[in-house]
């Protein structure tokens, strides 16, 4: 399992993180982060926000969510942003995280458009 955090970096942004996985002495080379769509009652892919093969993602083992995008998921300023994540390596996927139950709240929604 992989501990997941989330932070607000200011009133339009969230980041998202977590810490490394064991990787069974292969590099990760790849993460899968979902949050979870409260429409939807559903974690959801969230590769355009936080796409788990970009590099920096990889090496920082974080990604930024502007909070705007958030409503299309069905949150709205107060909520806790609710994310799980897992890594992939050459053994494949590892098990995903327990979806965080503390960290950012989304605090300003700015309309989509």
């Amino acid at each position: 399992m992989i501990p997941i955090k989330s932070k607000n970096t200011g009133k339009s942004k969230i980041i998202v993180g977590w810490a490394q996985p064991r990787n069974n002495g292969s590099p990760i080379q790849a993460y899968q982060v979902h949050i979870f769509d409260k429409g939807q009652q559903m974690f959801r892919e969230i590769k355009p926000l936080c796409n788990g093969r970009n590099r920096n993602v990889i090496a920082k083992r974080q990604c930024t969510v502007l909070a705007m995008t958030l409503e299309r998921y069905g949150y709205k300023a107060g909520d806790l942003l609710i994310a799980k994540v897992r890594g992939k390596n050459r053994w494949g996927w590892g098990g995903w995280s327990v979806p965080n139950t503390e960290g950012a709240t989304v605090y300003k929604l700015v309309p989509l458009g």
